[in-house]
């Protein structure tokens, strides 16, 4: 593996140039270490947690609960029937308190509260803590709490700035064309939401997924302190290890692909399981299709018809979405 690249003093205009427009991940030293909340971190971890607490409200939220014998994976079962951990409930600052007082036991269990959309939960946070300007205005901010958690490599569908606010991570990286290498788990059973990979790769077992030693030649890590962040372009995949007993991650997630078009995961399911299950004949054929008006590999496809003949598909409008997801809708009811 080899480290991520690390750029100073990035200006916005490089960043959406040199590392967006690339699609490149890259770390940012001390990105938001001016952050009120990333100081009291470095006072006390008591300290952090008093601080987020002043924005926090009585609801509660899901909260992943670990025996001490999962060494903090939080992961499927050795069955694959079910998960090793449970989902409980808390208040963000019961939470954090309980997070405080397990930090005393030698034996911890593992403890996550994940992607806490801080818009909603922690009124005022973001004002106190202003986003980067990496950030776009459209980025939802989430927040991550936990102890010494490691969450399996998954990627997500938008990009991503990860900026660390107590404790320490290491973020170990794959580009999306390692895919085929990182033995991917269910995409109808997860653990908290988006596929993951079936490698543990603190504990990785060759003899079992011999492919992701593959994986392991085009893989990057970084590892981040309070105020660093992590830029990861859209669908990158990452596994994360926190390492002390104290750790919070704020990230932005965002894309910019057009709203109200529909889930390309849904897209996904439909041909798995109508594609997918063509003899191999069809899907080869289907997928210089795909290339073709999908991917647009060679080129526009519609260059040769005139704009009034291309179809709705061909340059979707606004006013036509509803009528196009109903008539999809249709054709999936009738076969």
């Amino acid at each position: 593996m080899k480290p991520i690249e690390e750029r100073e003093n990035l200006s916005e205009e490089q960043f959406l140039n040199e590392i967006r427009g690339q699609v490149k991940p890259v770390v940012i030293r001390g990105l938001v270490k001016d952050w009120p909340v990333v100081k009291a971190a470095q006072v006390s971890d008591a300290e952090c947690a008093a601080y987020i607490s002043r924005f926090a409200g009585p609801e509660q939220y899901k909260i992943g609960v670990a025996p001490f014998e999962a060494k903090g994976l939080l992961h499927y079962n050795k069955e694959l029937k079910g998960l090793n951990f449970e989902w409980e409930h808390a208040d963000v600052g019961n939470f954090l308190q309980i997070l405080l007082d397990e930090g005393d036991f030698d034996n911890p269990r593992g403890l996550a509260l994940q992607a806490l959309r801080v818009a909603n939960s922690l009124l005022g946070f973001e004002n106190a803590n202003p986003r980067p300007s990496f950030a776009p205005a459209h980025a939802n901010p989430h927040m991550w709490i936990g102890n010494a958690l490691k969450i399996a490599t998954h990627s997500d569908t938008a990009e991503n700035l990860a900026c660390v606010v107590a404790g320490e991570r290491r973020f170990t990286i794959f580009p999306p064309d390692q895919i085929s290498n990182l033995y991917i788990g269910p995409l109808h059973f997860t653990p908290a939401g988006t596929p993951v990979s079936m490698v543990h790769l603190t504990e990785p077992d060759f003899e079992k997924y011999p492919k992701f030693a593959q994986a392991l030649e085009h893989a990057q890590y970084v590892d981040l302190f309070p105020g660093d962040a992590l830029y990861l372009p859209f669908r990158w995949y990452h596994h994360v290890e926190a390492s002390k007993k104290f750790n919070i991650l704020l990230n932005y997630w965002w894309t910019d692909a057009r709203p109200g078009i529909g889930s390309a995961f849904t897209a996904l399911n439909h041909a798995l399981y109508s594609i997918g299950n063509m003899p191999p004949e069809q899907r080869d054929a289907w997928r210089e299709v795909f290339d073709h008006f999908v991917f647009h590999k060679h080129g526009d496809p519609w260059a040769h018809i005139p704009d009034h003949a291309r179809g709705p598909l061909a340059n979707v409008k606004d006013e036509d979405i509803a009528a196009i997801r109903e008539n999809l809708i249709e054709q999936i009811r009738n076969g």
